[in-house]
């Protein structure tokens, strides 16, 4: 075991700039001697202050080099914004290297620190990017990134520099050292809303050997370990890759440690038991409010009234790690893609916006595309402006897959640029990688093979010289023209219009008695149904159709937002009177005109409603649903009415005049915004009912030649 190293904090550089690394280290490095080679960095014991720590750089080839650790963390403060009773160390941090300072950032120090004070593993040599790489010398830089896997893999273990400790860190640490537990043939027999009934959620830990004087898990260590999966390390894009390829994982926060395989642990337990969906800031401070039991601690206070949430990311980490492994030990199995790796992990952050592609090389496999037509792709080059790079890698994705596939995972240019979010002058059809692409593209929402073409339309004719000027050549229909856009979610919340009414009820009032597409089955759908199967891209649970229930549900939500649930009361013979359905309809007028389009049919509006009353959803169905409808409409979405009588579902930035296009190899339809001539910009993918497996199309096969558009 390592003896607890001494170190010295000197003040060396006092003004730093935070943004850039080559202003960051003034250190004498000496090139490389082979492009095979690294440089390890081995701490020291020094002599004199107790506060002093120092270290050696040497340089060996990697096939050759020593037992070593490499260190995955991040650059910046790895704690959250509402950390509290963290020491954080002020910028200026030198430590003594080969004889000589050399400035390094505060996290970086931190963990040094930890590592250098604790009793570390035998192995006291480590890889660490910012010393270990002339981060100043693009050349070397290069190098060292295409050396990345091979780098990570042969590490003895990968150590993940968390952070230092803060108030939340014993309650996560309570759930990381619990949870795992539990059996996992317990996950899929625990209902999805127990985490939301306490008295249940305790039952739920009795069950298995989690009695609550010892370590049953609390609402206030769940916010615990809600606050630790929003620490910046979680969304940083290199770590992926650096946990995937691990042979060991090694956590580390503050002085305490725990085993990758307990965090993965913790982390299927949520994807299994669906409960993720449930962490977040605004859910767990409505339970606290309700709960009459352990109330949440003051720590929590100031954390509980922000909008962090879960989300699925960790999940996505732990499954590309799994299915790494997986394919690692299995040659035969799914190998992973780089266009697939990108987009599951569009989430992540860099501080180079380049290495929001270049950190997943060296995890996809260089046997499928792009690389098969396109090599030289695998080479990162930081000499490559940020406009080059997605472009060449957005181009070589489409010209390998043949297909218009990615700009589903376009993130509009007017996003682009705002929030402090820095714009890169991408043409419209290039998706902003450096950005997470708030809505899922509807082909993730759910496993629906979307086929807009009906296999009635021609192959894309791409141009590949155009599209390096950033000009993307395609063929197709123009369907119809935007005339009405409804209010969204998230200008409901600002208070500016009502999502329901001023949303998914006017636009609906807007169509014809009878849709003018019939589904599949040949069943024409009211106004109502075409509504709420929009809503949520006719897809429950990843399936499609959504099943008829889920209309029932929609339905008595309007009918409690419209005020008028308490209006209407089945009889004793589980009917509705006549005279209260005639009254509710007079009553409300536009909402029985979706419901029941005919005049004179309160026989029919009667039955609708009696269903309703009858069938109330189960509390499952009922979350479950009201997750649809925030993936497909909630996030980043706007149900709009086209011209020609259609209803959809595009971007949140679709206007009035936007086309609906039809485009050859596209699976979905487009929003275009014409910008004069044969000019257009992208806007966005869209769900437009009745259209979606190109069957209904009215005329299709009659329109003649294909027109040919630029979209720039």
């Amino acid at each position: 075991m390592l003896s607890r190293w001494r170190v010295t904090i000197r003040s060396w550089m006092p003004q730093y700039h935070h943004q850039c690394v080559t202003r960051l280290i003034s250190y004498p490095y000496s090139p490389l001697s082979s492009p095979q080679s690294v440089r390890l960095l081995e701490l020291h014991r020094e002599s004199g202050d107790d506060l002093e720590l120092s270290c050696t750089l040497k340089e060996f080839p990697l096939e050759k080099a020593p037992a070593y650790h490499a260190l995955s963390y991040t650059w910046d403060d790895a704690l959250t914004p509402f950390s509290k009773g963290a020491y954080r160390r002020p910028p200026g941090t030198a430590i003594i290297c080969n004889g000589k300072p050399i400035n390094i950032l505060p996290n970086l120090h931190d963990a040094l620190q930890e590592l250098s004070a604790g009793d570390l593993w035998p192995t006291k040599h480590l890889w660490i990017d910012a010393l270990s790489i002339n981060q100043a010398d693009t050349h070397e830089r290069n190098s060292q990134v295409r050396m990345m896997s091979d780098i990570f893999s042969r590490a003895e273990s990968v150590v993940a520099w968390l952070g230092v400790e803060d108030q939340f860190t014993r309650d996560a640490m309570k759930v990381i050292e619990a949870i795992p537990s539990i059996p996992r043939t317990a996950w899929e027999l625990s209902h999805y809303l127990t985490f939301l009934e306490p008295f249940r959620l305790a039952e739920f830990y009795e069950e298995f050997g989690m009695p609550l004087e010892s370590i049953q898990v609390s609402y206030n260590h769940w916010a615990g370990f809600l606050a630790l999966m929003s620490r910046p390390w979680f969304k940083r894009a290199w770590i992926v890759q650096e946990i995937a390829l691990a042979q060991f994982g090694t956590m580390m926060l503050g002085r305490r440690r725990f085993r990758w395989d307990q965090l993965d642990r913790v982390l299927s337990f949520l994807r299994g038991t669906r409960w993720y969906r449930h962490l977040s800031a605004p859910t767990l401070r409505r339970l606290t409010q309700t709960w009459a039991g352990e109330p949440i601690s003051s720590r929590y206070r100031e954390f509980l009234q922000s909008d962090v949430e879960m989300g699925a990311y960790p999940l996505y980490l732990a499954r590309t790690k799994r299915s790494f492994s997986f394919y690692m030990s299995a040659p035969n199995s799914r190998a992973l893609s780089l266009g697939m790796l990108m987009e599951t992990h569009r989430y992540t952050l860099a501080k180079d916006p380049r290495d929001k592609v270049y950190a997943f090389l060296g995890l996809a496999d260089k046997r499928l595309p792009p690389f098969v037509m396109f090599p030289e792709l695998a080479e990162p080059d930081y000499s490559l402006s940020v406009r080059d790079v997605y472009l060449k890698v957005s181009k070589d994705l489409m010209l390998s897959s043949g297909g218009l596939g990615l700009l589903s995972h376009v993130n509009h240019v007017e996003k682009s640029g705002v929030d402090g979010v820095e714009k890169h002058d991408l043409p419209s059809w290039v998706p902003d990688y450096s950005m997470n692409c708030e809505r899922l593209p509807l082909a993730v929402c759910g496993d629906v093979p979307w086929d807009v073409c009906g296999g009635k339309m021609p192959e894309w004719k791409p141009d590949s010289e155009k599209m390096d000027d950033g000009v993307l050549v395609v063929q197709g229909y123009k369907l119809d023209t935007v005339e009405a856009i409804a209010s969204t979610r998230r200008e409901a919340t600002a208070g500016k219009k009502g999502f329901w009414q001023d949303g998914v009820v006017k636009l609906a009032a807007g169509l014809e008695r009878e849709y003018r597409l019939p589904d599949r089955d040949g069943r024409c759908h009211s106004p109502f149904e075409v509504a709420w199967r929009t809503l949520i891209a006719n897809t429950f649970d990843r399936k499609h159709p959504a099943p008829e229930w889920c209309g029932n549900v929609v339905l008595k939500h309007l009918l409690v937002r419209q005020g008028s649930g308490y209006q209407l009361g089945l009889g004793n013979d589980g009917e509705l009177s006549k005279e209260s359905v005639k009254i509710w309809a007079d009553s409300h007028p536009e909402l029985t005109r979706i419901i029941c389009p005919g005049e004179t049919e309160l026989e029919g509006l009667k039955q609708v409603l009696e269903r309703c009353l009858q069938r109330p959803p189960e509390p499952e169905e009922y979350a479950q649903l009201w997750h649809e409808t925030r993936v497909s409409s909630g996030i980043g979405r706007r149900m709009f009415r086209s011209l020609g009588g259609f209803l959809g579902l595009g971007p949140e930035t679709v206007n009035l005049g936007d086309e609906v296009w039809i485009l050859s190899d596209g699976q979905v339809p487009f929003v275009l915004r014409k910008i004069g001539g044969v000019e257009y910009q992208f806007i966005g993918e869209a769900y437009v009912h009745g259209i979606m497996f190109g069957g209904g199309i009215p005329g299709l096969e009659k329109r003649g030649d294909l027109k040919e558009i630029f979209i720039v």
